[in-house]
């Protein structure tokens, strides 16, 4: 498995929400991380979701993987500002997957 990070991003307009930027990173034990930057009701919202992906599908138990809203910010839905918000949740790439790991370390103890 290539353990290597790969913290380029894919940003595209949707039709709904507007600008979204979204990383996906390969961890360990067969997790993936996904972090995505997109409109929210309040605002551009960055969040960090750990899953599973079972026969072509990304699995996701709700309050039994990891989750965290990273940022959150009253910018407009700007593709510089979704980029500039992604880039620097990516910044803390390091210490999300310290966060993972020891999310999913705590639950198999």
């Amino acid at each position: 498995m290539n353990t290597e990070l790969n913290t380029e991003f894919q940003i595209a307009k949707h039709f709904r929400d507007g600008w979204q930027a979204e990383t996906r990173i390969a961890l360990e034990g067969g997790r993936h991380l996904s972090i995505t930057t997109r409109k929210t009701s309040r605002g551009l919202r960055t969040n960090a979701q750990a899953y599973r992906i079972e026969n072509g599908f990304m699995m996701f138990v709700m309050f039994g993987d990891y989750a965290k809203t990273l940022a959150q910010s009253t910018a407009r839905c700007t593709e510089k500002a979704v980029a500039d918000q992604h880039r620097q949740a990516l910044g803390q790439l390091d210490t999300i997957k310290a966060e993972v790991l020891a999310f999913y370390a705590a639950k198999e103890e």
